[in-house]
């Protein structure tokens, strides 16, 4: 969950939040698409994400991402405490190349 610092009652500051937080997903949707198309220019082109939440048996959002190579399927994975954590730190990842990929042993 996004937290703000904002006094009980005032609306225009929840508002203007709200606002910041919609541009920064925005732009986080913008970089995964930017990202996507740098790494199928290097033969990775990825198929699928899927998004797991929070369970029962573990207490963080589990991002699924499936990609296919001139080797075969692959896939790799990031899991974060908050949905927004979630994206932003995968996107991050795909930018800065920390984001291992491996063999998909299920692959699609």
């Amino acid at each position: 969950m996004v937290k703000y610092k904002e006094v009980p009652g005032d609306s225009m500051t929840s508002a203007a939040n709200y606002a910041r937080a919609m541009v920064r997903l925005a732009e986080a949707i913008t970089d995964f698409e930017r990202q996507a198309d740098r790494l199928s220019e290097s033969d990775l082109l990825i198929t699928s994400m899927t998004i797991r939440c929070p369970g029962f048996d573990r207490g963080d959002y589990l991002l699924v991402l499936r990609g296919t190579t001139p080797d075969g399927a692959v896939v790799a994975f990031h899991n974060a405490p908050t949905l927004w954590e979630t994206l932003e730190g995968a996107v991050n990842r795909l930018k800065n190349g920390s984001l291992k990929w491996k063999e998909d042993q299920y692959g699609r």
